[in-house]
């Protein structure tokens, strides 16, 4: 079998035919070998050594797993177990990528399911408005049912529809809240605040708009959002607005609008604000980094508990990106490393995996 690392990180062109005949028409093996160059490259010094053998065998259970779900209890099962990837814990990146391929995979076959206590168990038909507020002195995380994550400031509310209508996804906010969503062109999400609509397809971004305060403020972490200000109706298409009414913020950059007027313009002497969050200005890389440490950090970032055994994860280490995507994303990837189970509670996880070799 060719060298498949050095085939990854481009020191081996002459096995491309190799893997392109083995991707095939497959979209399956040709996402998790795209995921698997994009992350060794960018982890090349760091990954250790595992033998070639081990690797195409982790892709093969990968693939099976993204073919028949085997790995993944049914849509509202509160304990998901997730198939072997590897024994240790995540010190060979290449799998997480090849995990991850098949992940995607999977995730578009099989709806999220609403894990936490605040949303209601059963869906409907006719999605039904649901109202969370954060009446606590904490963050609170809110998980969407389409898998996006909600971090909810203290006295801050947002009200949304049980399960997102085909199309969009839709919540409006009174207060402030950080926003971690989902990638799903055929479904933009809008944010509905004070009178301005916030249009974004997936990203991460915090919001602040307070009730009685003619101010909008955003903060733009991850991607692209649009802001505009309109009567709220149905539909928004952002390409029926006149340029002028429209502000677009990218990747770190962030605007506080003044909402007063007819038009919604950003104060320019603002523009350069500091992130009020911890998660804002966290990137979640680790580099064989403690598990606890791990752990602390979602934490601290998400407003969660969580729980494991400490004394036998004791010797688990994590490499691994887990960038901006929401929560339970991020937990699902750690569960598939440590060949764990978790259940989730309200906003307390429980996680239990084996000891690491």
């Amino acid at each position: 079998m060719p060298r498949f690392r050095e085939w990854c990180l481009g020191e081996a062109p002459e096995t491309d035919d190799f893997w392109k005949d083995w991707a095939g028409s497959d979209p399956v093996r040709k996402e998790v070998l795209e995921h698997a160059r994009e992350i060794t490259r960018s982890f090349q010094d760091k990954i250790q050594p595992v033998s070639e053998a081990y690797i195409f065998e982790k892709v093969s259970l990968a693939i099976s797993a993204a073919r028949d779900g085997d790995g993944i209890s049914p849509p509202r099962a509160k304990s998901i177990r997730w198939i072997p990837f590897v024994k240790t814990a995540a010190s060979v990146l290449l799998v997480v990528a090849l995990g991850w391929g098949a992940y995607l995979y999977y995730d578009r076959k099989v709806p999220v399911s609403a894990e936490t206590s605040s949303l209601p168990a059963a869906a409907v038909a006719d999605p039904q408005l649901i109202t969370i507020q954060n009446t606590g002195s904490q963050l609170r995380h809110v998980h969407l049912s389409d898998g996006s994550s909600v971090i909810l400031q203290p006295g801050s509310r947002i009200r949304f529809s049980e399960i997102f209508p085909a199309g969009k996804r839709e919540v409006h906010l009174s207060g402030e809240a950080f926003f971690e969503v989902v990638k799903n062109k055929k479904a933009p999400f809008y944010v509905l605040a004070n009178e301005t609509i916030t249009k974004v397809v997936g990203t991460s971004f915090r919001i602040k708009a307070k009730p009685g305060v003619p101010l909008l403020e955003v903060n733009v972490k991850s991607g692209t959002v649009v802001v505009f200000k309109d009567k709220m109706k149905a539909g928004y298409d952002v390409s029926a607005y006149p340029g002028d009414r429209v502000t677009v913020l990218n990747k770190n950059e962030n605007a506080v609008f003044e909402l007063s007027g007819a038009e919604l313009l950003p104060q320019p002497e603002l523009h350069n604000m500091p992130a009020r969050l911890s998660i804002e200005k966290l990137g979640f890389v680790y580099e064989s980094t403690p598990l606890a440490d791990v752990f602390a950090e979602l934490e601290a970032a998400y407003g969660v508990t969580i729980k494991y055994n400490s004394e036998q994860l004791a010797g688990c280490s994590l490499t691994a990106e887990l960038s901006d995507e929401p929560l339970f994303t991020k937990i699902k990837w750690i569960a598939a490393i440590l060949e764990a189970e978790y259940t989730i509670t309200d906003n307390e996880i429980i996680i239990n995996g084996k000891p690491c070799q």
